[in-house]
């Protein structure tokens, strides 16, 4: 029976950067007395993202509010007509949907590949053919953070004249793949292991489309008048001091949470029930890890004291708002919907805290 106590494992317990961290870029604000707008910090994060991704340039890349807001302004800048199909697996957050709902679109919902969780060229291709409208957009998403092949998605978008879109909002920045006609969103919430505590970013290299995502969050500003139907957007000047702090920090924060992977997969290592994602603990990390099992207790591992989480809840076709939305068949979603759940990861787990969560999830096997 569950306690009113805490547990000892929280299923997430956010690090973000301190405020001795913090304040050279809080100081930097009070010198500037710039707070939003593009301001200095934002473009910094702007300069220092293209950075990171070898772009030359910061116009392949925008910062916003929210991951979300991303997708959403993506859609209304590729001018995506209202009403058509836009193709995405149930096995995916709630905000994919409703980034196409919010801009007019109706949903299709298709399963995904078992070993990746993704939705694949391949699926989709027969998802064309079976979807009730006429198909308009294709939003893979990066199975918590696991890569996707780009340049199949690219062959893909021109051989059948369809927009894709890359929702990769758990996705590390190293493996973001910069496209000229596939654009991908990353998200930079507090849950993330880069993060703003709140924000998004848009990678593609194509600076006309990075420039009408930036007008259409800021209220489609234009010297000109104003032309398309708008948002407000934009990254707060204090939400780009946190993410510069966190970019300061993140090769520490790299480490960690290598270490907590590495963790999980030598507690695994043998179980043949607990199955990880693939290259997790070996070559690949994130700010989650999530397990596949073939029944667990996981009240009695509540009251072990480990804190679990379904990070995608039960899949989006069984949300009540999602339940009429057209669908494929669903065999694999079903299966990771009752069968997969997210452990605790913490930045400053040490291995003998992993090595316990491991010893006491192995005890709540079915």
């Amino acid at each position: 029976m569950t306690t009113n106590t805490e547990p000892k494992f929280l299923a997430l317990r956010p690090l973000l950067p301190t405020a001795d961290e913090l304040y050279p870029y809080l100081k930097k604000i009070d010198e500037n007395r710039y707070y939003a707008n593009f301001g200095p910090l934002v473009e910094e994060v702007h300069d220092r993202c293209a950075q990171w991704l070898n772009l030359e340039e910061r116009k392949h890349v925008m910062t916003a509010s929210s991951g979300m807001a991303i997708l959403e302004l993506l859609i209304q800048a590729y001018d995506i007509p209202l009403g058509t199909t836009a193709i995405m697996p149930s096995w995916t957050y709630i905000a994919t949907p409703h980034a196409a709902l919010n801009k007019g679109l109706v949903p299709y919902f298709v399963d995904v590949d078992p070993v990746s969780w993704a939705l694949t060229p391949e699926i989709a291709e027969k998802a064309m053919r079976d979807a009730p409208g006429d198909v308009s957009l294709i939003m893979p998403v990066a199975p918590f953070g696991l890569p996707l092949p780009v340049q199949e998605w690219e062959d893909f978008s021109r051989r059948h004249n369809v927009r894709v879109i890359i929702d990769g909002a758990a996705m590390c920045l190293d493996d973001v793949v910069p496209s000229e006609t596939v654009p991908t969103m990353v998200s930079f919430h507090a849950t993330k292991m880069l993060n703003a505590a709140e924000g998004g970013l848009l990678i593609i290299k194509d600076q006309d489309i990075t420039l009408r995502v930036k007008k259409m969050s800021h209220f489609g500003t234009n010297k000109k008048g104003i032309f398309w139907n708008a948002t407000n957007a934009k990254m707060s000047e204090y939400h780009a001091a946190v993410l510069l702090a966190s970019m300061d920090a993140w090769p520490k924060s790299k480490s960690d949470f290598i270490r907590v992977a590495k963790g999980y997969h030598a507690g695994f290592t043998g179980a043949s029930n607990i199955k990880l994602r693939p290259g997790y603990g070996e070559d690949r990390f994130n700010s989650v890890c999530m397990i596949e099992h073939k029944g667990m207790d996981l009240e009695k591992l509540l009251d072990l004291g480990v804190e679990t989480r379904h990070w995608w809840r039960h899949a989006c076709h069984n949300e009540p708002l999602f339940s009429t939305i057209a669908r494929g068949d669903l065999p694999v979603t079903d299966h990771l919907a009752e069968f997969t759940v997210g452990l605790p990861v913490h930045k400053d787990f040490t291995a003998d805290d992993v090595a316990e969560i491991c010893e006491k999830v192995l005890l709540c096997e079915a």
